[in-house]
């Protein structure tokens, strides 16, 4: 029997590592549930059972991003254990992202949550930045208030050059940011989110359309209010609260809502489709008043 050596092995995986990606798998976004704790567990419920889920099929969510104001965050961590029971067939990992409210609550979030040091790769040991890789997918959390933030709400320069440096680093296909504050708010909070500082949020996106090969999508909360933009022109119309522009060659900005603390009184959930080099997202949503969730758009992100 001819002899395959490890070496030729390794490069062999390396160079054709796509195929050890070809499966599809999914992971959800969630924002700002706060202490609606019952439209929250309904929230992760959707996102466990998948009942609006038309073809091409959402799968189970590897992990769960909840884009801020998790807070009380012991009771949410507890709610999100109960839907997905940890070492289970139905577990999946909660990633936190600190948002204003929830800087009450750091001692809790940073021995309870963040247990696998193996998993979270931190910014230091006293902010909550981090990045985290699965499969063919670098998500990087960006904590905007301590550390690699500012101005309560905004990136500073360290935070900006952290970014960068793992966009560039990562070998995934797919990368996608986390923070809490909009860098192009909608509905809500305009004026007082990332846009409050305006040079360093177009410093900060025109960098990230450097790499909008790999990096997908920007993920927010906030507003309470789900909606999404496609951004190239940083001083074009996504400076206009009142439009949402989807531009050719711009990378998208959605904002996932509110999962038990929405204005209106939506339950929103986002989820995404990683299918090899494509990447889908389907938003599914429950109206005030209703139970059942619906697909409210699908998204092509490439």
């Amino acid at each position: 029997m001819k002899k395959v050596s490890f070496t030729k092995l390794f490069f062999f995986l390396l160079l054709n590592s796509s195929l050890l990606f070809s499966q599809q798998w999914s992971f959800s976004v969630v924002a700002d549930p706060r202490s609606g704790f019952v439209d929250f567990k309904r929230a992760l419920t959707e996102i466990k059972k998948l009942t609006a889920n038309p073809e091409p099929k959402i799968q189970k969510s590897e992990f769960v991003i909840v884009t801020g104001d998790f807070d009380p965050a012991e009771t949410n961590f507890r709610i999100f254990n109960e839907v997905f029971p940890p070492n289970s067939d139905s577990s999946s990992i909660f990633l936190p992202v600190i948002g204003n409210h929830d800087l009450d609550y750091t001692f809790f979030i940073k021995e309870k949550m963040f247990d696998d040091q193996k998993l979270f790769n931190k910014y230091d040991n006293s902010s909550f930045s981090y990045y985290v890789d699965m499969n063919n997918c670098r998500v990087i959390v960006v904590d905007q208030y301590q550390g690699t933030g500012f101005n309560n709400g905004c990136i500073n320069e360290a935070g900006i050059k952290w970014v960068e440096e793992k966009i560039k680093s990562s070998t995934a296909e797919h990368v996608f940011i986390a923070f809490h504050e909009p860098a192009f708010p909608r509905y809500r909070h305009v004026g007082n989110s990332f846009d409050a500082c305006p040079k360093e949020r177009d410093e900060f996106w025109n960098m990230l359309l450097q790499y909008k090969n790999k990096v997908r999508a920007i993920l927010v909360g906030h507003t309470h209010y789900y909606y999404k933009m496609k951004i190239r022109d940083v001083k074009g119309d996504a400076t206009d609260k009142d439009k949402f522009p989807i531009e050719e060659g711009g990378i998208y900005q959605i904002d996932a809502g509110g999962a038990g603390n929405s204005k209106e009184g939506e339950v929103t959930v986002v989820q995404f489709l990683i299918d090899g080099d494509k990447v889908l997202a389907r938003v599914v949503q429950s109206k005030k008043g209703e139970e059942i969730f619906k697909e409210i758009e699908t998204i092509k992100i490439n």
